[in-house]
């Protein structure tokens, strides 16, 4: 009996010690300081940072004023490389173009000897003559154009350059504009035969002022 009285004793004392450590850890956690709550998140962006403009950003740039800076105003020009192209290809040689008297010199094909002088003379936007230096008869010619080349057919005529006997001949030339020249080619034939080709030659002229 006495021991289990004693034991009963210590159990109350034990008890009591936990109630009482119990009490002041409690005790400690009400008097202990809340730790600072954190500041809520704003979903706004801060506004000392600036946001990256994108493709979708659009800029207003003030026209220039008089007396402003250069810098005031911004002007680009674009250019497509294919408007560019199909502008140059829709240039086309005019009549215009040709108008006057021109000079000029015949070369042997595939060589730089000069054969012949010549001056062109237009006489209407379809027609003109040519004239060899030292012959005194003119040869006419009909011309027409073809983008930017002319193709001038002459009518048949004796050329008395060529051998005796020769039969009459007849020229196909076809010439551009280059650096302010027109250069082209040209093929001599018999006018009986427009397909024959009997010679071929080279030729440039400059306009007379």
């Amino acid at each position: 009996m006495h021991r289990l009285a004693r034991g009963r004793s210590g159990l109350l004392r034990s008890s009591s010690v936990l109630a009482s450590v119990s009490g002041s850890v409690l005790a400690g956690l009400a008097c202990a300081p809340l730790p600072p709550e954190a500041p809520a998140a704003s979903s706004a962006p801060p506004t000392s940072v600036a946001a990256a403009p994108s493709a979708a950003t659009s800029a207003s740039i003030p026209p220039a004023t008089p007396g402003s800076s250069s810098t005031d105003s911004i002007s680009v020009k674009v250019t497509n490389p294919l408007t560019v192209a199909r502008s140059r290809e829709s240039i086309a040689l005019s009549a215009a173009d040709l108008a006057g008297t021109w000079h000029g010199i015949v070369k042997a094909e595939g060589t730089d000897s000069i054969i012949n002088r010549f001056t062109a003379v237009r006489s209407t936007d379809s027609t003109g003559k040519t004239i060899s230096e030292g012959q005194k008869d003119s040869v006419a010619y009909s011309v027409r154009y073809d983008a930017d080349s002319m193709i001038a057919t002459s009518a048949p005529y004796t050329d008395p350059t060529l051998p005796k006997g020769t039969p009459r001949v007849m020229y196909r030339s076809v010439g551009r504009l280059k650096d302010g020249k027109l250069v082209g080619t040209s093929a001599l034939m018999l006018a009986s035969k427009p397909d024959s080709v009997i010679a071929r030659s080279t030729w440039e002229a400059t306009r007379t002022p």
